[in-house]
C-alpha cells in the first residue's frame, strides 16, 4: 500500500494542474490506511508540495514519533498562493481522521532546523512544540511567513532566525522559551531578526532564552520587532540560570533595528531578566529605535549600567528611545512604568542618545553592591539628551535621582519618598541631583523629601528651573523653586497625586519646553483650574497647570463640568472615554472643560453584551456615544447576560 502511494506521488508531478485542496493525515496503524494517510511527515509533504496551488491541512497524529529521524527538520519551499498553496501543519490529533487536535505534537530532534521556509513560502503551525534542534528551531527567509499558533518553539541550540524579508506571527497562546547560550549564541537565544522587511510580531511569550547580545530578543539591520498588548518577554532571573546576556537581558535593539512595544487594555511585560554588563531589560544602540507605549519594564537586574534601559550612541537630532502611556490602557496612573528593577549604576542609562520619558511611573527600584558608590534612578552622560515630563519617582532606593553630564530637562516631576543608606548606616533622603557638565533644567515639578542638590549651582554647570515646589532649599539655583508642603493621596500605598488642597496645585504657568505636552499621567488634558487654591499663591501669578506628574481635578470652576456614566442592567462590561479620564468599571465620573466633545465607548465583558445608552444625545455605530459637554451631565450605559430571558419568555 505504501509503495503505491510512492507512486501516486511521482505521478502527481505530472498531474498538479487538476489537484484540490487537501487534508493529509501523517499516522501509522489500523485507521491510518486510506489514500490520504502517510507514514511521515516527509511524505505528507511531497504531497502537499505536488498538489498544484491549492492550500493544504497536514495533520500530525500521536501515531508516529517526530523527534529525530526524516521528520526532524523540513526545508518548506514555495508553499505560497502562486506555485504550491499556502500550508498549514498541525500537531495533536489522536489518531488518523480524527476531526479536531486535543494536544500538542513535538517535533524536531536533528541536526538542523525543525522548519526552514524559503521561496516566499506561507505557512501556518498549529499546536506543535519545535524542540531539540542542534540549530535555531524555525528559519525564516526569502519573503516566508509563518504563523504560530498554540506552539512552542523550545529547548534547541537557539529559537527562530527571520531574515530576508521573513516574517512571523507568534499568537497569544504561543511561546518561544529555553532556547541559547550565554556564551555560544552571539544573538537572540529566542529571536535574532535581521534585513530589511523582516517583521516579527509576538503577541505571546519569549521567556529564558539565553545569548550574549539580546538574551530573548535580538533586533538589527532593518528588523522591525512588535510586541503586541499583552506580550511578555521574561527572564530567568529566580529560575535555573541567573543571566539572560552579557547585554540587553531582554531585548537588545541594534543598528537598523526598530522595536515597536503596543501595549493597550493590556501591558507589555518586560521582566526577570539579568545582563552581566549592560541592559538588563533593554538594550538600545546606534540608529536602533525603540517606541515603548504602555511597557511594564520590572524586576530587571544588571550589573553595571542600565538595569531597565540602556541607550547609546543614538545622536541627540531624533529619538532613539521613546517612553509613554497610551489612553486605551486602563490604569490610573501605572501603564508605563519601571518598576522593581535592581541596579549598581542606574535604572536608565543615556549616552550620545536622546530619550524622551513620558507619563511614566519609576517605583521600588532599589541598588545593590557597594552602598557608598554613586548610583541615580536616570544617569545622563556624554552627548545625552533626557526630556522627562509627568512622570513619577516614588519609594526608590537611589542616591541621586538625576545623574546629570549632558543635558537634561524635566517638567511635570513627582518625587516623593526616596532614600538612600547613608554614610552612618541609617536611611537617608535621596538627592535631587547630582551634575558637573552641561544643562539641568527642572520645571513644574515638586520635589518631597529630599537632600535637594548634590553640587551647588554655577553657570557651568547650567542647573536651573522654574516653578518648582520643594522642602528642601539645598543648592537649587535662586528663583528656580517655592517652598511648600504638597499633599499627596497615599504615598504608602503608591499613590502620589496630589489633593486638591495641596500647595502645588495651579501653582504654575505652561512650561517651556517646546517638546512637552498638555496630558497628565491619568491622559487628562491640563491645565485645569481648581476652585480650591488660589492661583499661583504659591508660585507663578496666574497659575492654572499643577505642579507635579499629575492634574487635580476634584473641584471644578466655572469653566469646566462634571461627565458622570452610570451602569445599568445586571450584566458585565465597561465604558472607556476619549479622552482618557473615565474607566468604568472603577473611575466613572470626569471634569471635562465646556465644549469638550467626547466619545463614550462601551464594551460588554463575559457573558453579556451592550444593550443601549439613555440619555446620550447622539449614538454612533453600535457601542459609541458622542457627547459635547456644555453642562454636568449622567449618561447611563445598559449591560445584560445575553441569556437573559424577558417577561415575553423571549431572549
Amino acid at each position: 500500500m505504501k509503495n503505491l502511494k510512492v507512486v501516486t506521488l511521482i505521478v502527481g508531478l505530472f498531474l498538479a494542474s487538476w489537484t484540490q485542496a487537501a487534508t493529509l493525515y501523517v499516522g501509522v496503524g489500523a485507521q491510518c490506511n486510506a489514500s490520504n494517510h502517510y507514514d511521515n511527515l516527509a511524505l505528507a509533504l511531497l504531497e502537499a508540495a505536488v498538489n498544484g496551488s491549492q492550500n493544504d491541512e497536514i495533520r500530525l497524529t500521536n501515531t508516529v514519533n517526530y523527534i529525530g529521524g526524516a521528520d526532524g527538520d523540513n526545508v518548506l519551499t514555495d508553499f505560497n498562493p502562486a506555485n504550491r498553496g499556502e500550508l498549514t501543519i498541525v500537531g495533536g490529533f489522536a489518531n488518523c481522521n480524527s476531526v479536531s487536535s486535543s494536544g500538542i505534537t513535538s517535533i524536531g530532534g536533528s541536526v538542523g532546523a525543525v522548519f526552514d521556509l524559503i521561496g516566499q513560502s506561507v505557512v501556518t503551525l498549529r499546536n506543535l512544540q519545535l524542540t531539540g534542534s542542534q540549530n535555531r528551531g524555525l528559519v525564516v527567509r526569502e519573503g516566508s511567513s509563518v504563523f504560530l499558533e498554540s506552539s512552542d518553539v523550545s529547548t534547541n541550540v537557539a529559537g527562530i532566525r527571520v531574515l530576508g524579508g521573513g516574517y512571523v506571527s507568534v499568537d497569544e497562546f504561543s511561546s518561544i522559551s529555553s532556547n541559547g547560550d550565554l556564551d555560544d549564541i552571539p544573538k537572540g537565544g529566542g529571536i535574532w531578526c535581521f534585513e530589511n522587511n523582516s517583521v516579527v510580531n509576538v503577541a505571546g511569550s519569549v521567556a529564558n532564552n539565553q545569548a550574549v547580545e539580546g538574551g530573548n530578543i535580538h533586533v538589527e539591520s532593518g528588523c522591525s520587532v512588535i510586541l503586541e498588548a499583552g506580550a511578555e518577554i521574561k527572564g530567568d532571573r529566580f529560575g535555573g540560570f541567573t543571566y539572560s546576556a552579557q547585554f540587553g537581558g531582554g531585548i537588545m535593539i541594534n543598528d537598523g533595528g526598530e522595536l515597536f512595544a503596543g501595549g493597550g487594555m493590556e501591558r507589555v511585560l518586560i521582566t526577570d531578566h539579568r545582563a552581566v554588563l549592560d541592559g538588563g531589560g533593554i538594550y538600545v544602540r546606534g540608529t536602533g529605535r525603540a517606541t515603548l507605549i504602555n511597557t511594564y519594564i520590572a524586576g530587571n537586574v544588571t550589573e553595571r549600567d542600565g538595569a531597565g534601559l540602556f541607550a547609546i550612541d543614538g545622536g541627540t537630532v531624533t529619538e532613539q528611545v521613546l517612553m509613554d502611556r497610551a489612553n486605551t490602557c486602563p490604569n490610573l496612573i501605572s501603564c508605563s512604568e519601571f518598576e522593581n528593577n535592581t541596579f549598581t549604576n542606574n535604572v536608565v542609562h543615556i549616552e550620545n542618545s536622546k530619550v524622551r520619558i513620558q507619563r511614566t511611573l519609576f517605583d521600588r527600584n532599589q541598588y545593590f553592591f557597594n552602598t557608598f558608590d554613586f548610583n541615580g534612578l536616570v544617569t545622563v552622560i556624554q552627548g545625552g539628551v533626557l526630556q522627562m515630563s509627568h512622570s513619577n519617582m516614588i519609594n526608590n532606593e537611589a542616591h541621586f535621582l538625576i545623574e546629570n553630564f549632558s543635558n537634561s530637562e524635566l517638567s511635570h516631576i513627582t518625587a516623593v519618598d526616596n532614600y538612600t543608606n547613608g554614610e552612618s548606616g541609617g536611611i537617608e533622603d535621596s538627592f535631587v541631583w547630582f551634575s558637573s557638565l552641561g544643562n539641568l533644567r527642572f520645571e513644574n515639578s515638586i520635589f518631597q523629601d529630599t537632600q535637594g542638590g548634590m553640587n551647588a549651582p554655577t553657570t557651568s554647570p547650567n542647573i536651573s528651573g522654574k516653578c518648582n515646589l520643594i522642602d528642601n532649599s539645598n543648592d537649587w539655583p535662586v528663583g528656580s523653586f517655592t517652598i511648600g508642603t504638597a499633599m499627596f493621596n497615599n504615598v504608602p500605598g503608591g499613590d502620589a497625586r496630589q489633593l486638591a488642597s495641596s500647595d502645588g496645585v495651579d501653582m504654575c504657568q505652561q512650561d517651556t519646553f517646546a517638546w512637552s505636552i498638555d496630558r497628565d499621567i491619568e491622559y487628562q488634558v491640563s491645565p485645569v483650574n481648581e476652585a480650591t487654591n488660589p492661583q499661583g499663591d504659591p508660585g507663578e501669578s496666574g497659575g492654572l497647570y499643577d505642579a507635579g506628574f499629575d492634574e487635580v481635578y476634584d473641584n471644578i470652576g466655572d469653566d469646566e463640568f462634571l461627565l458622570t456614566v452610570q451602569k445599568e442592567g445586571s450584566g458585565e462590561g465597561f465604558v472607556i472615554s476619549d479622552p482618557l479620564g473615565i474607566s468604568c468599571g472603577s473611575d466613572c465620573t470626569e471634569v471635562v472643560f465646556n465644549g469638550t466633545l467626547v466619545t463614550l465607548s462601551a464594551t460588554a465583558t463575559g457573558n453579556s453584551e451592550f444593550i443601549g445608552w439613555r440619555s446620550c444625545p447622539l449614538v454612533n455605530g453600535s457601542n459609541e456615544c458622542l457627547i459635547s459637554v456644555t453642562e454636568s451631565t449622567t449618561v447611563f450605559a445598559e449591560f445584560q447576560p445575553d441569556d437573559l430571558i424577558f417577561s415575553d419568555n423571549f431572549e
